[in-house]
């Protein structure tokens, strides 16, 4: 058996989001999902792509998020 600190449960966008920033913060972490790979629930199901911010308005707090989150991308797949 292994022990961990966190389980987070749900290997879609979000899961895997918060298990890789508990990871760089040094958190053990164990990802539970039901499936047999990752993203073919709603995050793989509902259209499968990053909305890149085509229909969001420039300054908004929803386009800079889309926008850092863009930045970020090739490091985190990268990891």
């Amino acid at each position: 058996m292994r022990e961990t600190e966190v389980a987070v449960i749900g290997g879609g966008v979000v899961g895997c989001a918060v298990l890789y920033a508990l990871a760089r913060r040094g958190v053990a972490g164990t990802l539970l999902e039901a499936e047999p790979a990752l993203a073919l629930g709603a995050s793989g199901t509902n259209s499968g792509i990053l909305h890149t911010g085509f229909d969001s308005a420039p300054g908004e707090l929803e386009t800079q998020l889309i926008q850092r989150s863009a930045e970020q991308r090739d490091q985190v797949l990268e990891a």
